[in-house]
């Protein structure tokens, strides 16, 4: 578990993320980094069909389009000692 407070582990799970994914939403590119590929392969088919990009070869990136970086990492979740306990949604979201 990472310390949010810890700039120095931030920078360093920051670092661990050396893949990369551009999923771009209606002139918006969200880059997706992740330190294991297999959590971008499954976020690249998840959003195929919502993104420009969809499963083609990726988009180059311009200066004038907004993007937003996002970090993910995979890593045992930290529950402070509690069981998970897994929740039913009232209504299925459109995307499965």
């Amino acid at each position: 578990m990472i310390n949010l407070f810890d700039n120095q582990q931030i920078n360093g799970a920051k670092a661990a993320c050396t893949y990369a994914l551009p999923l771009t939403f209606n002139g918006l590119t969200i880059r997706v980094l992740a330190d294991h590929p297999a959590i971008l392969d499954h976020l690249e088919v998840y959003y195929a069909g919502l993104t420009a990009s969809g499963l083609l070869p990726k988009e180059v990136h311009t200066l004038d389009q907004p993007e937003l970086p996002v970090w993910l990492l995979d890593q045992q979740a930290d529950t402070s000692g509690r069981e998970w306990t897994a929740v039913t949604r009232a209504k299925t979201s459109a995307l499965g």
